[in-house]
């Protein structure tokens, strides 16, 4: 329909077929994939746009909408690529990362995909599947690097700060991600963590 609308319209549309183009294309989460064509959009199509591998959340019993709402909360790859980049010359042997609300990993893979070795990442994660997604991609891209995965931020008091700075040394870099919540809990998801890089 809202094809026939731009081919019929000749791309001049008035106010109130624009204004009904964008209420359906909000209501229906529809994205262009040709002239005049529209389509849903997919868990891939936002993976591409975010910067992640094709099918990175693609996991045995992952619901649509479950992947939809992590890749909502994710990092985009290459604006934090651009913001993290001088770190390659500052640690030429690798870096020990604690990752807060890691999501489905996008510091990690923003940081591979400058060429910076992970020498350790501490990932604290509340979403198992979440976690999965992380681990599946830690052991396809052959890191060489140790992943420390913990469940729940409450989790890291200061003694298992210490535990985990006497296993893995300083780290060189602290990065959070926004929280992400179920989407069953969405609406008592409360305040979020900023993203927000401290060295």
């Amino acid at each position: 329909m809202l094809g026939r609308m731009l081919d019929d319209s000749r791309g001049l549309l008035s106010a109130e077929q624009q204004r009904d183009l964008l209420r359906h294309c909000q209501a229906l989460n529809l994205m262009w994939v040709g002239p005049n064509k529209l389509t849903p959009m997919e868990p891939a199509h936002l993976e591409k746009a975010l910067g992640y591998p094709f099918n990175h959340t693609l996991i045995a019993d992952y619901p649509l909408t479950e992947r939809m709402y992590s890749l909502r909360y994710s990092f985009q790859t290459d604006t934090l690529g651009y913001h993290l980049s001088v770190l390659k010359s500052i640690f030429p042997q690798g870096i020990t990362v604690l990752s807060l609300f890691s999501g489905i990993g996008g510091a990690e893979i923003t940081l591979h995909r400058l060429g910076i070795h992970l020498k350790g990442v501490v990932s604290v994660e509340t979403s198992e599947t979440n976690r999965r997604v992380l681990k599946r991609w830690w052991c396809s891209t052959g890191q060489t690097g140790r992943l420390e995965q913990i469940e729940d931020i409450r989790k890291l008091t200061s003694s298992a700060i210490e535990r985990l700075i006497e296993k893995f040394g300083c780290f060189d870099l602290v990065i959070c991600q926004n929280s992400f919540t179920q989407p069953s809990n969405h609406s008592q998801s409360g305040s979020r963590c900023r993203k927000s890089t401290i060295f």
